[in-house]
This record gives C-alpha cells, sequence and structure tokens, in this order.
C-alpha cells in the first residue's frame, strides 16, 4: 500500500513540472546530435596551454614492444629511450583524490628489465605552467607486470590547469604537457 501512494505523490509532482515549463513557456530543445553532444561536454583547454601533440614523425616502439593504440585519440611519444602513450586532446581526467586528480602513467624503455631493475630508476616531476600550485604527489616508479616490461607510475596533480610532466631515467628524459579537467 505505501508503494502505490509514493507512486501516487510522484506521478503528480512530474505532471506539474512539466505543466510548469509550459507555463514559463520555455522553448522546447531539439535533440542534438551524438557528435554535437559530445562536442558540447567536452573541455577546450585554453590556447595558453601548449598541450604535447603527435610528433610530425610518428613514433613507433621497436619489437617486441607493443605498437597498437586507437589513432583516433592517442599516439605513442618519445624515442626507443623513454617512451608513453598519450591521448591526442590531451586532457587529463585523473580520478579525484585527496591530494588531487589521480592516474597512471605507463613508460617503457628498449631493454628495460624488471627483474634485474626493481624497482626501475624512472623519476618523474611535474610543474604547473599556468598559475603557482602545489607540487605533484607522485609514487615511486614500479614495474609493470605486463607481457613486454613497462615502468608504472601514480601521479596526483594537486590542482586543474595546464601541467608540464617530465620523466627521466638514467637522464633520457621524456616532457609531455597536459591540460587537467575536473
Amino acid at each position: 500500500m505505501l508503494a502505490l501512494r509514493s507512486a501516487a505523490a510522484i506521478v503528480p509532482t512530474a505532471a506539474l513540472a512539466a505543466f510548469g515549463a509550459l507555463l514559463l513557456n520555455e522553448p522546447s530543445r531539439p535533440a542534438l546530435s551524438p557528435v554535437q553532444s559530445e562536442t558540447l561536454r567536452k573541455p577546450i583547454p585554453p590556447a595558453t596551454c601548449p598541450i604535447t601533440q603527435p610528433q610530425s614523425e610518428p613514433f613507433v616502439p621497436p619489437a617486441p614492444y607493443p605498437t597498437k593504440h586507437s589513432e583516433a585519440t592517442s599516439f605513442w611519444l618519445g624515442s626507443e629511450k623513454l617512451w608513453t602513450l598519450r591521448p591526442i586532446d590531451g586532457l587529463w581526467y585523473g580520478l579525484r583524490s585527496d591530494s588531487g586528480y589521480r592516474d597512471k602513467v605507463f613508460w617503457w624503455r628498449k631493454g628495460y628489465d624488471w627483474r634485474t631493475e626493481n624497482p626501475p630508476q624512472l623519476k618523474v616531476t611535474g610543474k604547473r605552467l599556468d598559475a603557482p600550485a602545489p607540487s605533484l604527489y607522485l609514487e615511486r616508479a614500479n614495474p609493470a607486470f605486463i607481457k613486454i616490461p613497462a615502468m608504472l607510475t601514480g601521479v596526483d596533480i594537486p590542482t586543474v590547469g595546464c601541467w608540464e610532466i617530465t620523466g627521466d631515467y638514467k637522464g633520457d628524459k621524456l616532457t609531455f604537457v597536459v591540460w587537467v579537467v575536473p
């Protein structure tokens, strides 16, 4: 009986809201196509943030490393000395955490062997380019146990904005810029 009373209360409330919209003469909005809807939701970094773009000569990891990725949404960045996979749009969505926007970054280097170097000698640093901000929180690099070894770092970026992230593996550096969005 209680369920029937609750349903009876919901129906008039919904009808009243629809009637109120008619009374206020709100214009009806045409439905958006999936492409239009995605465009409206997707944040656009400001032109002042130099988001890392694909290299003019695309990098292809050497055999036996993985080479496949979604060409429509990501690209390989770097050289045989150090590389990573980056999104073309340069957006860092990250999972919200107590210390910022958390994500993981995979790094590869030709010849890296987790059995002889554990933990890997990869150091990751970062700085905000568009405003003062606290430092990044970085976990030490760990080996990623996948078919072909990689190095993995957890990164917490403390604020939204334009961030430069640099990986340094034994003096070989790779830098990329992302726009952190909430």
